[in-house]
């Protein structure tokens, strides 16, 4: 696939991985990629967003690096009309993909069956304040129970707790049907959306949300991606990222 406009500037694009080199911590890096953000525009945004796709299409690994951060810094909602103008600049530029990365168009989540409370096995359903407190408890069968709540106010807290592992987050991130909000719970989760296990069951899961999805997709290996790009269950944005990501 050819790239999808001339070549952007790359200045504020290198800005961004000067920030990000050498940083280890992610609550940090995401905090670099704000701070860039807060010096750029509209276009300024999309060109960064297109040299780091562009890296990714490259296998550059400051691509991915530039992208883990930028994604979750533009989880916040206080970029979303930056996003939104970015989104237009790009596609005025005949950059198509970068839009699709800044604002993909959504998606309804595939109907399943209604997803209940979990039994803790006390006789009655526990509130909703009995469940943020069992989400903190280091129990192992309680553990396995709260991650099955459908509130994402409960898995916030679990993602949380110093007993989880990884496999159980994996376990999480691939249920379905899921809450869509919960498995954003699992993206915005520092501690977890690192995990490259994680990143890819939340582009697979067709309940994934559709931002969540195209944030995550650059940051899977070109293999990975080109099996995305063929999934008929997964929302056709991020098939498209991925399908665009997946020629070098």
């Amino acid at each position: 696939m050819m790239r999808e406009s001339a070549a952007p500037d790359q200045s504020d694009f290198e800005d961004l991985t000067r920030r990000l080199r050498g940083v280890h911590d992610v609550a940090l890096r995401v905090g670099a990629a704000r701070l860039s953000l807060l010096d750029l525009g509209p276009a300024q945004l999309s060109a960064v967003v297109q040299c780091a796709l562009d890296a990714v299409r490259d296998g550059r690994p400051d691509g991915q690096d530039a992208l883990a951060a930028l994604g979750l810094a533009l989880e916040a909602s206080d970029w979303d009309a930056l996003r939104g103008r970015a989104a237009l600049h790009a596609l005025g530029e005949g950059r198509p993909l970068v839009a699709t990365y800044l604002v993909p168009k959504e998606e309804p989540p595939p109907e399943g069956a209604p997803l209940s409370v979990p039994d803790f096995g006390v006789g009655r359903p526990l509130t909703l304040g009995e469940r943020k407190s069992v989400a903190r408890g280091r129990n192992p069968d309680v553990v396995a129970r709260v991650l099955r709540d459908p509130d994402p106010a409960v898995i916030r807290i679990l993602l949380g707790n110093p007993s989880l592992v990884e496999a159980q987050v994996v376990r999480l991130a691939a249920r379905r049907p899921v809450q869509p909000a919960v498995l954003r719970e699992v993206y915005r989760s520092l501690r977890w959306s690192a995990r490259h296990a994680v990143r890819l069951a939340l582009v697979q899961n067709p309940w994934c949300p559709v931002d969540v999805g195209v944030r995550v997709a650059p940051l899977l290996t070109l293999a990975e991606r080109r099996s995305v790009a063929t999934g008929a269950e997964i929302p056709l944005a991020v098939r498209t990222l991925c399908d665009g990501l997946a020629t070098r």
